[in-house]
């Protein structure tokens, strides 16, 4: 009885002392590695959108402004890491969004070069896992309300309200304003020199808004922020850095001329 009693501490004793050698190794050997994993995953540095520039014509008139737009991001450490789970996630949006969840199961794939939800998240994931890929920009906001009631079933979404360029002039001076589009994939390093984002930024691309592109730009601000198990921000860490807004140009168009230009043209042709 005394053996099998002095075996059964010695087996406790060798236990307990596993566990001690276990958690020396966890808290002191490897205690600021997987701390500084956890802040990792705890706490993320957010860019904020600087406003870009408005366009006046001489008179003062707006020509470009900027109105506030919906875009779903997602961040890739925060998804399931199951792959089917993943995938259910990638399905969820897919018909909330109208873009495939993957161009390689989309029957449409052969006619629409744009790429799944799948292959976008795939293209970021291994350079920049806790960096918010835009999915899909000026969403509905009846469409962000569901993304935001079923956010739950949606790790790693996000719904992010950003400024976009809107022209009230319209075709009337879109020849010379120009427009503004995603970074040309040969260009990407060029604007990643410069300091761009190019899964995320808009630049221009023809006109004006090429042109004067470094003026109109602006700089983005920066906070940090502590976030959920889902990557939904919790609270603000510290204080923020506010963008700089661009600067505004007053361009010599003259809005009326060129109205009576343009219908002066339209008679003689008709």
């Amino acid at each position: 009885l005394k053996t099998r009693l002095w075996t059964f501490r010695g087996i406790v004793i060798l236990v307990f002392l596993v566990f001690a050698f276990q958690m020396w190794q966890l808290q002191i050997v490897k205690g600021e590695q997987y701390r500084m994993l956890a802040d990792r995953n705890r706490f993320r540095l957010v860019p904020i959108e600087a406003a870009r520039g408005v366009i006046y014509d001489r008179q003062g008139r707006i020509l470009v402004w900027n109105i506030p737009s919906f875009s779903v991001t997602i961040i890739p450490a925060y998804l399931p890491e199951d792959e089917q789970q993943e995938m259910a996630v990638f399905s969820q949006l897919s018909a909330l969004l109208g873009i495939p969840a993957s161009t390689a199961t989309a029957s449409t794939a052969p006619l629409s070069p744009q790429p799944g939800i799948k292959e976008m998240v795939d293209e970021a994931r291994d350079t920049a896992p806790y960096r918010p890929i835009t999915i899909k920009t000026n969403v509905d906001r009846d469409t962000v309300f569901i993304i935001e009631e079923e956010h739950l079933d949606l790790p790693g979404v996000l719904v992010e309200i950003n400024p976009i360029r809107q022209y009230p002039t319209g075709a009337l001076t879109s020849h010379l304003i120009g427009y503004m589009g995603s970074i040309p994939g040969e260009q990407a390093e060029a604007y990643t020199a410069q300091g761009y984002d190019p899964n995320n930024d808009k630049v221009g691309l023809t006109g004006v808004e090429l042109t004067f592109e470094d003026e109109l730009r602006g700089t983005k601000g920066y906070k940090y922020t502590e976030v959920d198990v889902a990557g939904r921000e919790v609270r603000a860490v510290g204080d923020p850095q506010p963008p700089l807004p661009g600067h505004n140009l007053i361009l010599t168009i003259d809005l009326d001329l060129q109205q009576f230009i343009e219908e002066a043209l339209r008679r003689g042709m008709d």
